[in-house]
């Protein structure tokens, strides 16, 4: 009887213990996500957004391009918020209707001890769950998806070719993955972004043009 009852404590342990692991796996990326989703729905914006882990070096080269571009000037407004307001005129066409288009990025964190592969390390991090949630809902709505067009407008830039994990589930293979949602709804997603040797202003260029060329001239 002891036997019984010290082995259902053990059983009782090991359960807990599992669900606390899982319960505490982080996913507050993906709520800060789907916070700027539901913020483009029910305010009329858009945003550019990324994909990726520090770990990798041309996500990391565009994480820091985009802190520089949301940086306020001498005017009080970003460079990136200047552009938007040169293309007002766009933005306000009577089929876009937009009020804003935002930079946005969903980033994991840098590695002192650097993974050999950063991009099956990070989304095998048993830490988290934002980084499959969230290219869960990128990529699940590029087909049958009646808004979805495929990527144009910077030279390279593909549409997301995934391949299968252990568990048989659709996986990123690059980094970052760059997409744009609009009132809620993926316009546009792929990969192959600018190497991470692109200067600032290539990287500048690039997202601008990206922006132009699958949201605000297609409409």
């Amino acid at each position: 009887m002891r036997k019984l009852v010290k082995l259902m404590t053990i059983t009782t342990l090991a359960a807990t213990t599992a669900l606390q692991v899982t319960a505490c796996k982080d996913d507050s990326q993906f709520e800060s996500f789907m916070n700027d989703v539901s913020s483009s729905a029910n305010n009329n914006t858009a945003f550019f957004g990324f994909l990726g882990t520090a770990d990798d070096e041309i996500a990391s080269a565009l994480q820091a391009s985009l802190d520089l571009f949301n940086q306020p000037q001498p005017d009080g407004k970003s460079q990136w918020q200047n552009w938007v307001d040169e293309h007002e005129k766009m933005l306000a066409n009577e089929k876009l209707n937009l009020n804003n288009i935002y930079l946005r990025y969903y980033q994991g964190p840098y590695h002192q001890d650097k993974p050999s592969d950063p991009i099956d390390s990070f989304w095998n991090d048993k830490n988290i769950s934002w980084q499959k949630n969230i290219f869960n809902w990128v990529y699940n709505r590029t087909t049958n998806n009646d808004q979805y067009k495929i990527p144009k407008g910077v030279p390279g830039v593909t549409e997301i070719n995934p391949k299968k994990d252990g568990s048989d589930n659709d996986m990123f293979t690059k980094l970052p993955i760059v997409f744009i949602v609009s009132k809620g709804k993926l316009i546009t997603a792929g990969e192959n972004w600018l190497p991470a040797t692109s200067s600032v202003t290539e990287q500048f260029d690039a997202i601008a043009q990206f922006v132009l060329d699958n949201l605000l001239l297609v409409n």
